[in-house]
């Protein structure tokens, strides 16, 4: 039997066998050598791979190999040489037995998968795979589906990669077990992005209490980004949960909102942070409300008239003066001036200021316009011409006796509060007069009257000062200077008598206006007859009393915001020719000579303490003291380590004090502030960790 052609796998058991006649046999048995001559497939070689002898029994000799590999493929032959008897010496040789050993051909695994990267233009990549099974193994990358020219090893690297490189790349794979694909490698190019910049900046903003406010911004960048713009919103650092957008809506703001609203823009490149936008919350708007209502005034035609309103609330204010109840054409502002009144002027006005909440209507001011040198605010006939009825001036009505319980100062400040005084009685003509109007009104009674020697021990005078001369002292009841008795009084038998002032009465004498004679126009003889003086509030039975320029409505003091304008105005009748000369702090203002001053554009130099100084010929009325308040614009900033610098420009340097508040209703003074060239500052480091506070100033 001759050995047998065999392919075989990889591991396999390899068995060859052959079948042998000896020739003849020896005295002992049969005794034949073999050997197995293997041909190796690869290189050629012949070599004996095994042999011996076979005595016909025991040892075969059959060619085994376990576990073949590829190395045994070749071709395998038996020879036989009979070593004993007849055949002795005899060689007999097999055919040649081809065997084939294959390898295991296992199947293709991509255990490693190329993987996806992100590159910019210039950079270099490798993309790899990894792969078992049987070799050899074939690769074939490809890009977009398309094959990479020389790209046919496990690894494909590019070098100095352009943006066309970019896209999705494969490896195909294959052996003689079959072909695997990869999984697509995604190769992005992108140009670096760059930080991104603000264009639109959010604003500040004001709102009224529960109103809606909204911040916007708009950034931008270039490149590639994946992830775009990312915002965040914050309130005074602190970011706000949602706020994520381009824009941040606030509705139904409360005073807490109130501070400094950022925005943060990032990118993968960087981040940029806006400026701050404050945002003030206000209260709600309020209607007018006078602070100051116009004044009735009585005067002689031809005077000059000021009407004047001051108006709290929420600015702006419109103003519109009403002369009985119809609107003055041009009277639009505060201050109402009428020049040379006539008697047609006379009637009710009044004012209405409006603001954008509403309106409110002042109060009725009556002008009462009297004919030149008419008698005032009295009845019956003016027999000596000088305005005053000849009633009046013999004390009809102007007396009064009041019973109580006085000491002589209570006595003439109750008196004053009745709109009169103590009486005084200069002349024997009076005395005759109280006595013709009233009768024996001092019958029984202790009743003070308008005489004091208080000033000076031993001179008596009048309250009003009028000239002291007529007296009726009781026999011993004029003072001495030894007692304590300072204050004259009517005795019961209408006689005068002095009394220490702790002594209480109960009666004092009230006397309203001066005895003047009837059938004289100017009693005291200083060349103004007697009603002037009443009006102008001189003394007509004193001649170095003479009427001074009667101020009728006073100056008022305003406060006005920096780069405002402002009017200060007064009223007064002038007893004849009258000049005007306006003064602040003390000092004359050139060119200021009229019933008002103006001044436009106001600024810190401009505030101060302003009158008016006005002259006839009797003399110099000074007006009361109007003043200026200029108010600054305060300005608050939040520093990075929560402190809040507050600053003031104010050329005074006046000592501002800082104040704050968290409701603008309950505030806390701080402490003063510095100032270096004009500027006010307070550094408040109390604002750490509080989000809102409300700032202002006030005089020390």
């Amino acid at each position: 039997m001759q050995p047998m052609d065999q392919i075989l796998e990889r591991g396999n058991l390899l068995i060859l066998q052959a079948d042998f006649q000896p020739y003849g046999s020896s005295p002992g048995g049969v005794s034949v050598y073999y050997e197995w001559i293997f041909t190796s497939a690869s290189n050629g070689n012949r070599s004996v791979i095994k042999s011996g002898r076979w005595y016909g029994r025991g040892e075969s000799f059959d060619l085994v190999i376990p576990n073949v590999k590829e190395g045994h493929s070749g071709k395998y032959q038996i020879k036989f040489v009979n070593l004993y008897g007849v055949g002795k010496g005899i060689e007999v040789l097999s055919r040649e037995a081809v065997v084939v050993v294959n390898p295991i051909i296992a199947a293709l695994r991509i255990v490693e998968q190329p993987k996806s990267v992100t590159v910019t233009p210039g950079s270099s990549v490798t993309l790899s795979v990894t792969v078992v099974g049987s070799s050899p193994v074939t690769f074939q990358w490809t890009k977009d589906g398309v094959s990479v020219v020389g790209a046919t090893g496990p690894t494909l690297t590019l070098t100095n990669i352009q943006l066309t490189q970019g896209g999705l790349y494969r490896v195909n794979v294959s052996s003689a077990a079959g072909a695997v694909v990869s999984d697509p490698a995604a190769v992005i190019v992108r140009v670096p992005s760059t930080s991104p910049i603000i264009i639109e900046q959010p604003q500040d903003q004001t709102v009224t209490l529960g109103g809606s406010a909204s911040f916007s911004v708009k950034a931008s960048y270039s490149g590639d980004d994946l992830g775009g713009l990312r915002l965040q919103w914050q309130f005074n650092g602190k970011a706000i949960p949602g706020a994520t957008g381009f824009g941040l809506l606030l509705q139904n703001v409360q005073f807490s909102q109130a501070g400094r609203y950022t925005v943060m823009v990032s990118n993968s490149a960087g981040s940029v942070i806006s400026r701050a936008a404050t945002l003030t919350v206000t209260p709600p708007a309020s209607t007018p409300a006078f602070s100051a209502q116009p004044q009735s005034q009585t005067v002689h035609e031809g005077s000059t008239v000021v009407l004047a309103v001051s108006a709290t609330g929420s600015a702006p204010f419109s103003f519109q003066w009403q002369w009985n109840a119809v609107n003055l054409a041009g009277a639009t502002t505060s201050v109402l001036i009428l020049n040379k009144v006539t008697l047609n002027q006379a009637g009710n006005y009044r004012v209405v200021v409006s603001n954008s909440v509403g309106s409110v209507t002042s109060a009725v001011a009556v002008l009462t316009v009297l004919p030149a040198g008419s008698p005032l605010n009295i009845s019956g006939s003016d027999s000596d011409g000088d305005g005053l009825t000849a009633e009046f001036e013999r004390g009809v009505g102007r007396y009064e006796l009041i019973s109580g319980s006085f000491t002589w100062l209570e006595a003439k400040v109750d008196a004053e509060k009745r709109g009169g005084r103590l009486a005084t009685i200069i002349s024997q003509a009076e005395w005759n007069s109280i006595v013709a109007v009233m009768g024996n009104f001092f019958d029984g009674l202790g009743i003070w009257i308008g005489a004091t020697d208080t000033i000076n021990k031993g001179s008596w005078t009048w309250v009003t000062g009028e000239p002291w001369g007529f007296t009726r002292w009781s026999v011993g009841g004029e003072p001495r200077s030894a007692r304590d008795e300072h204050y004259a009084l009517i005795i019961g038998n209408g006689l005068w008598n002095a009394q220490s002032g702790s002594v209480r009465q109960g009666y004092y004498l009230l006397e309203r206006g001066f005895y003047t004679d009837p059938n004289n126009p100017d009693t005291d003889g200083d060349g103004f007859n007697d009603g002037i003086e009443y009006e102008a509030g001189s003394i007509p039975t004193d001649s170095s009393s003479r009427p001074l320029p009667k101020i009728i409505a006073q100056p008022q003091s305003v406060n006005v915001i920096v780069g405002s304008a402002f009017t200060l105005a007064v009223s007064a009748n002038g007893f004849g020719s009258l000049t005007y000369q306006w003064r602040r702090n003390g000092v004359a203002i050139n060119g200021a000579t009229s019933a008002t001053f103006s001044l436009s554009n106001a600024q810190h130099a401009n505030a101060g303490a302003y009158d008016v100084v006005l002259r006839n010929a009797s003399g110099t009325t000074t007006s009361a003291v109007a003043l200026v308040r200029i108010t600054p614009v305060l300005e608050a900033e939040r520093l990075n380590n929560g402190f809040v610098a507050i600053q003031l420009l104010d050329s005074r340097a006046l000592g501002w004090v800082v104040e704050t508040s968290a409701d603008l209703k309950t505030w806390q003074r701080l402490g003063a502030m510095t100032y270096a060239d004009g500027l006010g500052v307070f550094l408040d480091a109390t604002a750490v960790g509080k989000p809102q506070r409300f700032y202002r100033v006030a005089s020390p």
